[in-house]
């Protein structure tokens, strides 16, 4: 940030901001911002963008999809899945969602530090673990990815605090609705890693490919479909 000297205020682009057309003024959001950043004034969401630490936490739990995170909008996650499924080259393919702060930084060690796991996965960066909405894992499936690995902080040491719980209970739940439309639900991993543990890290790869080998690929498994197919229907 800088101010003295020109009078102004430069922040980083990462905060939150509400599309005030589609906000309701539920106040899911301010529920879930434990840092006070967002209030309700004329039944409408607003937040703090300047001070926003930026998680994504509010975004992902928003049930209309009126929060967005500024260079981590839903729209550019999204094409990230698509590119990396429509150029899927190995199965099993893996999608995984890391964290700026531990499991990404951990998956840069890993390759500094030489350590070999399969190449079969594809990495999407988020500031948090907290900022991976559901619909994200449910698109990486429907695109054809294999298995799905949504990787934060250790828990208790999380760089948003609480933003580990929040994604731990959001995948928990989802992997229950993964199995109700006909998945298997461990086609879904999360994992909650330091930044220093490499090891562990292609441990965890390496294993979860594995796995995946047993289950078998994806094909025409029953799966989501958001046009309209009900549960049960195989997508072909």
């Amino acid at each position: 940030m800088q101010l003295l000297g020109t009078g102004e205020l430069e922040a980083d682009p990462m905060g939150a901001h509400i599309d005030s057309d589609k906000c309701t003024g539920c106040r899911t959001c301010v529920e879930v911002c434990k840092f006070g950043k967002i209030s309700i004034e004329n039944k409408k969401a607003v937040v703090d963008e300047v001070s926003c630490y930026g998680c994504g936490d509010c975004s992902a739990a928003c049930p209309v999809g009126a929060i967005q995170m500024r260079n981590f909008e839903n729209e550019q996650i999204f094409a990230q899945i698509k590119a990396a499924t429509a150029h899927k080259s190995q199965s099993p393919f893996v999608v995984a969602f890391l964290c700026n702060w531990c499991s990404y930084a951990c998956a840069d060690l890993t390759g500094m530090s030489r350590l070999h796991y399969p190449t079969n996965i594809r990495v999407i960066r988020t500031m948090c673990s907290a900022r991976v909405n559901p619909e994200f894992v449910l698109e990486a499936l429907k695109g054809g990815a294999d298995g799905v690995l949504v990787a934060g902080c250790r828990m208790d040491e999380c760089h948003y605090i609480h933003g580990n719980f929040d994604a731990k209970q959001r995948m928990d739940v989802l992997k229950e609705v993964i199995k109700e439309i006909g998945l298997d639900p461990k086609r879904l991993r999360t994992l909650w890693i330091s930044a220093a543990e490499g090891e562990r890290f292609s441990n965890t790869i390496t294993e979860f490919v594995k796995e995946l080998e047993e289950i078998g690929p994806i094909g025409t498994e029953l799966r989501y479909d958001e046009t309209g197919t009900e549960p049960g229907e195989v997508v072909q």
